[in-house]
């Protein structure tokens, strides 16, 4: 099993790969700037995604179409540690392996077409609250850490849609659950982002004068559309801009034939107003 990283404007500050071996890594960057990134890690493999500035959605939907393993691990480039999950629910890196790690997520991908881990402060927060449960299934979002059933994803034609400009993961994982499939979380591990790090997963973001406040409203809008509006939650700041929202899964899951209903209908309008 490949871990694919996509990376762009981080040459020389991009970390991921430092936790693995060269040979378990592939890393895609865009054509202008692949000389820039073997000279900096020659033992590395790179992939050149053909085109330049498209979008996450596109270099997502590329890995997807290039790769050559029935499984991947699909891992942001700006990872500054990976930890085990200790009996107290706190995580440490002292304890990490690696290669456990690949087997867990090679095995869980045998079960679901999905599998992420999370981020090391949401992770313990959640611990706290499930007496340290470790698997959630159709639950959480696929974060910067996740792997994909790559046989069972192009088996259903399931991508990452351009649409969104914020929470295409939440979308992915409906479309995967809509579909039949599943998607494990697994809190036996964490990792810990570079957050606000110039670069990266980030730049490949289309639009990016629009606030963030704008993409959260715009991709709770476009799930509400799609799916329906009952499987959206908006969280507000202080002031009243959109800080974020939350999709239930467990509610879609449950609800799966409204929610096709509602998909069938996006999908009649969105093509008539195509082909007016």
């Amino acid at each position: 099993m490949k871990i694919c990283i996509p990376s762009k404007d981080r040459a020389s500050e991009m970390t991921t790969h430092l936790y693995f071996s060269p040979k378990d890594i592939l890393i895609f960057v865009e054509p202008h700037e692949i000389k820039r990134y073997q000279v900096h890690w020659p033992d590395y493999t790179f992939i050149d995604i053909k085109k330049s500035n498209q979008g996450v959605q596109y270099v997502r939907n590329f890995i997807i179409d290039t790769v050559q393993e029935d499984k991947i691990l699909m891992i942001d480039d700006d990872s500054t540690g990976f930890s085990v999950r200790k009996k107290n629910g706190r995580y440490t890196s002292r304890l990490f392996n690696y290669l456990d790690l690949l087997k867990d997520a090679e095995e869980a991908l045998e079960k679901h077409w999905g599998y992420s881990i999370p981020i090391v402060s949401f992770a313990f927060f959640t611990n706290k609250h499930s007496n340290n449960k470790r698997f959630f299934i159709n639950s959480f979002g696929l974060f910067g850490f996740h792997g994909l059933n790559i046989s069972k994803i192009r088996e259903n034609n399931i991508y990452y849609d351009s649409d969104f400009l914020e929470g295409e993961d939440y979308d992915m994982i409906a479309k995967i659950i809509l579909a039949d499939g599943t998607v494990c979380s697994d809190y036996k591990y964490s990792f810990n982002p570079k957050n606000r790090f110039i670069g990266g997963m980030s730049s490949f973001r289309k639009l990016r004068k629009y606030t963030y406040d704008d993409c959260v409203r715009d991709a709770a809008y476009m799930f509400s559309k799609r799916y329906g509006v009952e499987f959206v939650k908006l969280k507000f700041d202080s002031d009243g801009y959109v800080s974020g929202f939350r999709i239930d899964l467990k509610l879609l899951a449950k609800r799966k034939e409204l929610a096709k209903k509602n998909v069938k209908k996006y999908l009649l309008e969105k093509n008539s107003r195509v082909m007016s």
